[in-house]
């Protein structure tokens, strides 16, 4: 996936880039100055109300700037995280032979599985593929979960598939 700019990100309507990694530390810096601000409004506002709300406010206060700040430090955190596995399950799927996923592609329906009441004809001229193992596409040959075609690695365990 080519670098876009930020510009160019901000505008991007298939999502095939993203600028929240980008502007993380902004984010963080802009959620430190309004649990600042708020802080200090509840301690102003609990002196307006009465000298002993203001002093428990003051005391309290800073107990919930730390708290406040915890959440929105373990937030950007979580944020932050979802994008390292994506750019690492990219990694992951161009190290065993896949294409970078830029999108999801759109979903299919399931080709109808043929029944007895309606016949597959099949032209005798035509090569017929090979057999393959059913068991052997169909489960992971480390952990034994069930797995989609074409897939690269195992959702379960993170194997490579062959």
């Amino acid at each position: 996936m080519q670098a876009k700019g930020f510009f160019a990100s901000l505008f991007d309507y298939s999502f095939s880039s993203y600028i929240t990694p980008r502007i993380i530390k902004v984010l963080y810096v802009l959620e430190t100055v309004i649990v600042a601000l708020w802080t200090l409004v509840i301690i102003l506002l609990a002196f307006k109300t009465s000298s002993a709300l203001g002093i428990v406010a003051l005391i309290g206060g800073p107990i919930y700037f730390v708290i406040a700040m915890i959440f929105a430090r373990v937030g950007l955190e979580y944020l932050s995280a979802f994008f390292h596995i994506h750019e690492d399950v990219q990694r992951i799927n161009e190290r065993a032979g896949g294409s970078p996923v830029t999108s999801a592609p759109p979903p299919t329906e399931p080709a109808a599985e043929p029944t007895e009441a309606a016949p597959v004809l099949v032209s005798s001229s035509a090569p017929r593929p090979a057999p393959v193992p059913h068991a052997a596409t169909r489960f992971c040959e480390n952990c034994g979960t069930e797995r989609s075609p074409g897939k690269s690695f195992c959702i379960a365990c993170g194997a490579a598939l062959a």
